[in-house]
């Protein structure tokens, strides 16, 4: 975009005018923060089912886990 308005206008109005300009031009859905809200219920029903079972089978899901999150850490652990 600076390229194309640079050729018709001076360098220093293109920057004005980059900086007004809006960066997303989209509609914004009636859902946007929905992911954050979805993920924060999985958390607490992990913690809720950890706290209800009281079964053997707690230990495998807290090792599978931790595990689990130790692969999604990838080359930062």
């Amino acid at each position: 975009m600076a390229k194309a308005l640079s050729q018709r206008i001076d360098p220093q109005q293109v920057t004005q005018y980059l900086q007004q300009m809006p960066t997303y031009w989209g509609e914004r859905g009636l859902f946007t923060s929905g992911p954050y809200y979805i993920g924060a219920i999985v958390c607490f029903l992990f913690v809720l089912g950890l706290v209800v079972v009281k079964d053997s089978l707690r230990w495998w899901v807290i090792g599978a886990s931790a595990f689990a999150l130790l692969l999604a850490w990838g080359k930062n652990f």
